[in-house]
């Protein structure tokens, strides 16, 4: 089972850069991880695009996802871009997907019941 955790905090607070800081570091250390960006807003770009927290995501080569209110996007194991709509999609819907990994970071949910590290504006 995976070690989940949140960096949460207010818009513009540095979590994208500290969630891939984390993965970064875990991931050097041998780590299997996955990512989760979760927005309250809709996102269609290609979950790959350079400059995108998701495309930042998976240049470091994390299995990444994007959590919605439409739902669930990720790559699947083709390589295809895949996506579960479902807008009452829970952590335990999405955990499936999750395994194998040590270690799950999701980017914002702050209203998840998990363990956060929370970022504020300086």
């Amino acid at each position: 089972m995976p070690f989940i955790f949140a960096v949460s905090g207010l818009k513009k607070s540095g979590k994208t850069t500290a969630a891939l800081f984390l993965a970064s570091r875990l991931k050097a250390a041998g780590c299997a991880l996955c990512y989760i960006k979760r927005s309250h807003e809709i996102i269609s770009t290609p979950l790959d695009t350079p400059g995108t927290d998701t495309g930042r995501a998976a240049a470091l080569g994390l299995k990444t996802f994007l959590w919605t209110p439409s739902g669930l996007r990720y790559v699947d194991e083709e390589g295809l871009e895949a996506e579960i709509l479902n807008e009452n999609l829970t952590l335990d819907d999405i955990y499936p997907y999750l395994v194998p990994s040590d270690v799950v970071i999701i980017e914002g949910g702050k209203n998840l019941d998990v363990p956060k590290i929370w970022l504020e504006k300086r």
